[in-house]
């Protein structure tokens, strides 16, 4: 940037000034305050169960929220995909489709899910901002 100033009619001087704007996006810094998950059972024979959970808060409020979770066999701490038998409506939104906002839905056919037996699967629920990952809330899923 450059600035020129006039006094009078001779005399003049300039002057460059070097600065330097960052603008930085206020939800690369949000923080999150997770709530407390209730642990859930569902039994197989049953259709469906829904479990619908409280968001949780981001500061700053405006910032867009967006969930994922992931789920692991408790008694051995090893990866499971549920995706076939888990779905998540992390968003608040207006559609008709279930489950409703906030709610994890376990829903399954497949009854080879747990092998037979009885199964515990924490699941931990993470929410996201702009890069910013909350601490995860986890709850376990008696199965």
């Amino acid at each position: 940037m450059t600035v020129t100033a006039t006094a009078g009619t001779t005399l003049e001087s300039t002057v460059e000034l070097k600065f330097l704007v960052t603008i930085v996006d206020p939800c690369s810094r949000a923080t999150f305050t997770v709530n407390t998950l209730v642990d859930q059972t569902y039994v197989l024979s049953d259709p469906f169960k829904d479990y619908t959970y409280t968001p949780f808060t981001v500061d700053p409020a405006y910032c867009p929220v967006t969930y994922s979770y992931t789920a692991v066999v408790k008694s051995s701490g090893v990866a499971a995909d549920l995706s076939t038998a888990v779905t998540l409506d992390g968003l608040p939104d207006t559609d008709a489709v279930a489950p409703d906002d906030w709610t994890f839905r376990f829903e399954t056919a497949n009854h080879d899910l747990i092998l037979g037996y009885e199964e515990t699967y924490t699941i931990s629920l993470v929410a996201t901002t702009t890069g910013v990952n909350s601490n995860p809330g986890t709850f376990d899923l008696l199965v």
